[in-house]
């Protein structure tokens, strides 16, 4: 079977540094480029710099969380753009207020399994318009996790569906 997913670049911030080689090893695993960040603050700079598709931002980091991150890069214009996941522990009922409120693509809630994770990121960034600069798609190249009453697969929560301009 071809791969016909699109190759990301992806920038993880978390400060758990074992959780953030973890997940950073996980996107690598699944063909995307990974740049990561111990802490939210000058986050902006490196996203104006590198030029990420997604970011990856924990929410409940020190000095700056992650939700107040995914705000403040939603309203500067050189980074309004950049599609940002949330991922936290925290449960879903505090989860969805912050994708809402901070522009997010989604959240991902925190799990030790790579086939879950991966798998939550690539049904969130498959919300993702195809790039206007080539013609590869975005589509996980994996399968889903088997359903099963014993396999509980991380929850994904989506942000409100984004309005059509014109």
């Amino acid at each position: 079977m071809e791969d016909n997913r699109r190759r990301l670049h992806v920038l993880v911030v978390d400060d758990d540094v074992v959780g953030l080689e973890c997940y950073a090893e996980w996107l690598v695993a699944a063909g995307h480029r990974v740049t990561t960040r111990t802490a939210a603050v000058g986050t902006a700079a490196d996203v104006v710099e590198l030029r990420p598709d997604v970011a990856l931002l924990d929410v409940l980091m020190p000095g700056l969380r992650g939700d107040d991150l995914a705000r403040l890069l939603k309203r500067h214009p050189a980074t309004r753009n950049l599609a940002v996941i949330l991922h936290s522990c925290l449960p879903s009922e505090t989860l969805r207020p912050l994708i809402m409120t901070s522009g997010a693509l989604g959240a991902i809630e925190k799990t030790l399994t790579q086939s879950v994770f991966t798998f939550s990121f690539h049904a969130l960034v498959m919300k993702l318009r195809p790039p206007t600069h080539g013609s590869e798609s975005i589509v996980p190249s994996s399968p889903a996790p088997a359903a099963s009453g014993t396999y509980r697969v991380a929850p994904v929560y989506g942000g409100a569906p984004k309005r059509k301009s014109g």
